[in-house]
């Protein structure tokens, strides 16, 4: 029985292709954390109602993560 090597590599322009992606994405949960105050002065919004949008956030991203 011979062995097959697949040695096949990832271009230096994908891999940084996809090192922005994941990075993009990952910084995306937290781009509402500084202007929650502001959210709450604009919407008039509950400590519990302004708690739930990061956290909601975070949620629907592992959700993504699980079909992923």
């Amino acid at each position: 029985m011979s062995k097959v090597k697949n040695n096949q590599q990832i271009s230096r322009f994908l891999l940084l292709l996809m090192t922005t992606a994941i990075a993009a994405t990952a910084a995306n949960l937290y781009y509402n954390q500084p202007i929650l105050p502001l959210m709450k002065a604009a919407f008039n919004l509950t400590d519990a109602q302004l708690g739930s949008i990061p956290a909601l956030t975070q949620f629907g991203y592992g959700f993504a993560l699980l079909f992923i």
